[in-house]
């Protein structure tokens, strides 16, 4: 397998320069741009994940059969990114025709192959659990893309039908039963969605759970949001970073707190459109996991 992830690595690396350059290419399309950008930033993580991966390879015994890569494989892969470079430099490549290389490259047999190394880790090392979390996090980032730009909507049922890497785990503390189950339903297909009705509640979710976005209002029995916030934030030092508060009009002491810990938070009412993109924007960020030791 170490002749796997060596290839990987080289590909990962070859992907994040052509998207990195493309998103220079583009910097007119600033929407385009920053979207290259961020999957260059990914690929740059996946090359990481892949370092890790050769670190970890020699610890353990081969319990699958051994995958050899075929010259096609790597051919159609790597031929793609070349014509790439090569057409940027001719100034002739289309936005278009780089989605459609995207999509050739990102949901090939190289998606297959970087998930068989990561699945094969995943059993004795947990920290590649997270790792498939990230690579979740990366596929949804394009089926996001073409679900927000009409032009390439119809490539959206092909990424669909791709499983799942991870779930998402996603929190929602609301004691107005019937809020929480439309927030359920807005979100349903983001991820497995645990609903409680108080923060003393959430508190205990979160102790034993990572949930990658937590919807909380403030006003509830036993222990309200901010509350739930603060203890959540002394077991998770960067929880603010997968918070997101949905109350009723906010008093100006409660948008200072917002402000000054960096929370996102929106307003009831709020339009359905507005909850799913706001949620969407954290479900979306690159996983930061730190965690302060329970006994300090």
């Amino acid at each position: 397998m170490q002749e796997t992830v060596k290839w990987l690595k080289v590909v990962e690396h070859l992907a994040s320069e052509v998207y990195l350059k493309a998103s220079e290419y583009f910097k007119l399309d600033q929407e385009f741009s920053k979207f290259l950008k961020r999957a260059a930033e990914d690929e740059v993580s996946h090359y990481q994940i892949m370092i890790n991966a050769a670190n970890h390879l020699g610890k353990i015994e081969a319990r699958n059969p051994y995958i050899a890569i075929g010259k096609e494989i790597k051919q159609k892969i790597e031929s793609a990114f070349h014509e790439v470079n090569r057409k940027m430099a001719a100034k002739t490549l289309t936005k278009g025709g780089l989605i459609e290389t995207l999509i050739k490259t990102e949901f090939s047999e190289w998606n297959d192959i970087f998930l068989y190394v990561i699945n094969t880790l995943k059993v004795d090392f947990r920290e590649f659990s997270h790792a498939a979390m990230k690579i979740q996090t990366h596929k949804r980032a394009f089926e996001y893309f073409c679900e927000n730009s009409p032009e390439y909507a119809d490539k959206i049922d092909h990424l669909k039908q791709l499983p799942a890497i991870w779930n998402e785990k996603i929190l929602i503390v609301e004691d107005d039963e019937p809020i929480a189950e439309l927030l359920k339903a807005i979100l349903n297909d983001e991820g497995d969605i645990d609903i409680v009705h108080n923060g003393q509640k959430g508190l205990k979710k979160v102790e034993n759970t990572y949930y990658k976005l937590i919807i909380s209002d403030i006003d509830m029995p036993l222990m309200n949001g901010i509350e739930f916030y603060e203890h959540a934030s002394k077991i998770y030092p960067n929880i603010n970073e997968r918070f997101l508060f949905f109350t009723g009009i906010p008093s100006p002491e409660r948008t200072i707190f917002f402000k000054k810990n960096r929370i996102e938070f929106l307003k009831k009412p709020s339009n359905i459109d507005v909850i799913q993109e706001k949620a969407l924007h954290i479900l979306l960020k690159n996983p930061k996991i730190t965690m302060k030791n329970k006994s300090a």
